[in-house]
């Protein structure tokens, strides 16, 4: 349904709304920047790779389910139905003290000293998290506001991501010839983290669809504040390894610096652009709140999630010749997901964006078998000839780079031509 038309039959803005909405977006902001610096602190560690991208994967999906469920309840909570229109079920004080403790908690999580120690502090953060909503569902309890907010499922998600977190340290502990003793017990919690991530993520959907006081100018904005936070965070964690490129790592020369920082610069900003151009047109221009429509929201918040930890990947990679074979994995994970985003849509019946799947496709296609190809091509020393005139070394990196150009140009012309379609 296109929002212009609605937005007009549900009238006006309440002012009251507007009261708490600033704060509401402040904390979506800085909090987003204070999560970034903690995974910057683990990509930086000096830990074996297989133990420190395993502790940021891990840290990276639990605080997406921080910044969700705040932006979220938040939104419900002050925004959607603002306190002035209610008798008000919580505090704004009390909402922001339990995030500063949680956002506390999650930087003391990634500046752990090693692996072991992370796990140590991730169960101390989960503990933190089941006190919290803990306490939130208990003085909800009291004021009779259990069924507004989120504590409810909360501490079931919470409860048991604890229970995990303590069975595989008991593992460690008690029985320290097992299989889980290195870094396998990392690795197993990464999967759990992103189940964790999608059912949390769909508790707060289903929760806001049965909020019973809505606004109705707010009912159209019910995807907006997660939307705001994917803009946000992924804007900050891409800067940040923009960041490390342009710092130069030491194994790297100052070419090959700057060559990826302007390749993954380009890339950044298709994914960036893309994903905001498209969770705009789709959840927030064509608002729709039922079942299918949420669990396509989950599907889409995973499958950006996953190319954004790969693209951190990307940035911190030992050479440049890694640098590039990640490069052709940050489009080809972007290719594989699209694909089963679309297949996802032609099996729930939902409209196909084909505006945006036919340049994300086409695209991403090109730009990896690119990436292949020059990694190829480098490796073995050979030249690309074109009219007699022979592409080696150099010169065919930079062939690449004006490829990595007219392919953004290429992909944010075909955005704003599948915008104009709606």
């Amino acid at each position: 349904m296109p929002i212009l038309p609605a937005m007009a039959a549900a009238g006006p803005p309440d002012p009251h709304a507007a009261r708490y909405e600033q704060c509401v977006r402040v904390s979506s902001v800085f909090f987003s920047a204070l999560m970034g610096f903690g995974l910057k602190k683990i990509a930086d560690a000096s830990w074996p790779d297989s133990q420190k991208w395993a502790c940021f994967a891990v840290a990276y999906f639990l605080f997406l389910r921080l910044l969700f469920g705040t932006a979220n309840h938040m939104w419900l909570e002050y925004v959607a139905d603002p306190p002035a229109t209610r008798k008000m079920g919580g505090s704004l004080f009390w909402d922001i003290g339990g995030l500063v403790v949680s956002a506390c908690a999650g930087l003391w999580m990634c500046y752990a000293n090693d692996a072991g120690d992370f796990l140590w502090r991730a169960f101390q953060f989960s503990l933190v998290g089941l006190g919290i909503v803990a306490a939130d569902f208990c003085f909800r309890r009291k004021t009779g506001g259990v069924e507004r907010g989120f504590s409810k499922g909360w501490v079931w998600i919470e409860a048991a991501f604890f229970i995990l977190i303590g069975a595989l340290l008991a593992i460690r502990h008690f029985f320290p010839g097992s299989y889980l003793k290195g870094d396998e017990a990392l690795w197993l919690l990464v999967p759990a983290a992103v189940l964790f991530f999608a059912e949390d993520l769909m508790h707060q959907l289903n929760r806001i669809h049965a909020a019973r006081r809505i606004l109705p100018a707010q009912k159209l904005k019910t995807y907006e504040p997660g939307v705001r936070v994917f803009t946000v965070f992924f804007s900050m964690l891409t800067g940040f390894g923009l960041k490390y490129l342009a710092d130069g790592p030491d194994t790297w020369s100052q070419m090959e610096s700057w060559c990826a920082f302007v390749i993954a610069l380009l890339l950044f900003l298709r994914f960036l652009f893309g994903s905001a151009n498209y969770l705009s047109v789709e959840y927030i221009r064509h608002h729709d709140s039922d079942g299918r429509k949420r669990a396509l929201m989950v599907w889409d918040s995973i499958s950006l999630s996953l190319v954004g930890w790969v693209a951190v990947m990307m940035c911190y990679s030992p050479n440049f010749h890694h640098f590039l074979m990640m490069s052709a994995g940050f489009t080809g994970l972007a290719l594989l997901l699209t694909l089963g985003d679309l297949g996802a849509r032609k099996l729930s019946g939902l409209t196909e964006r084909r505006g945006f799947w036919l340049v994300w496709v086409g695209c991403d296609f090109v730009f990896t078998a690119a990436a292949v190809a020059l990694v190829y091509f480098r490796e073995q020393k050979l030249a690309i000839s074109i009219s007699g005139f022979a592409l080696t070394g150099e010169l065919l990196l930079f062939a690449f780079l004006l490829l990595s150009l007219a392919l953004f140009v290429i992909e944010l012309l075909g955005q704003l031509a599948a915008i104009e379609k709606g």
